[in-house]
């Protein structure tokens, strides 16, 4: 009888621990920053011939990183010199929680503010070693917009000189 009471709450422990963690999550970082070029290439586009060490960008649907819950998503992978600078995603899908991901990967934001209502827009912000991450939520009547960059330290400093941005 013990065995099959140690089943039961087995089983319903289980049940119950997989429920309350079945909320989706991401990390939209699979692909870390700094990660080489080729690396990504291999895993998300196929061996592209890529000369250049400048700014080069690659769109993917956000589905191939993260599950269906964010399947309405673009995220583009940017890199410098060979190296991934800047992930970029951009989601009009009113239902995703990104804060919710983003927090549970980097932990309490950093800095921000949440919107004031119904409407607005929510701005947070984490600094962590070598990158920044950002997460704008907008909302204005039934659209909403929702940003994240994860952004290298560097990034700034790379794409002013590989952009040429000096010479203006």
């Amino acid at each position: 009888m013990s065995n099959f009471l140690k089943i039961i709450f087995l089983s319903f422990g289980s049940l119950l621990f997989f429920s309350t963690s079945s909320y989706a999550l991401c990390d939209f970082e699979k692909v870390t920053i700094s990660t080489s070029l080729k690396s990504f290439q291999s895993r998300y586009v196929g061996d592209i011939d890529s000369r250049t060490n400048q700014l080069q960008s690659y769109d993917i649907p956000l589905k191939r990183i993260c599950s269906d819950e964010f399947e309405q998503g673009i995220a583009q992978y940017s890199f410098i010199n060979k190296k991934l600078q800047k992930i970029m995603i951009l989601d009009f899908d009113n239902d995703s929680d990104y804060l919710k991901s983003l927090t549970y990967h980097y932990g309490k934001p950093t800095n921000g503010y949440n919107r004031p209502g119904t409407s607005g827009i929510a701005y947070h912000h984490w600094d962590k070693s070598g990158k920044s991450i950002f997460l704008i939520d907008s909302i204005s009547g039934d659209t909403r917009k929702q940003t994240i960059e994860i952004v290298s330290k560097r990034f700034n400093e790379l794409s002013a000189k590989y952009l040429d941005y000096d010479n203006e």
